[in-house]
């Protein structure tokens, strides 16, 4: 059975070079990123598990194109 990563990058802080490098590694098949083409303007409900000071709005402005992501993984592994 093939088993890949799914991952999200929530900020610059998390490599996919290194998620990608350190799951090939253990044996991983495929590597998966998740895609938010459609951001809404505003929510007039919070995102569950949201802060109480904080917006749902901006995690969802944070994730990173997934064609980026995925050529920075590519660039480290072999398969």
């Amino acid at each position: 059975m093939d088993i890949g990563v799914f991952c999200v990058i929530p900020s610059a802080a998390a490599d996919p070079a290194i998620i990608a490098r350190r799951a090939e590694e253990l044996g991983f098949e495929s590597y998966w990123v998740p895609d938010h083409p459609v951001v809404p303007v505003g929510s007039e409900q919070t995102y569950p598990g949201t802060p109480p000071d904080g917006s749902s709005l901006t995690f969802l402005t944070r994730i990173p194109d997934p064609l980026i992501v995925l050529a920075r993984a590519g660039a480290v592994t072999t398969r």
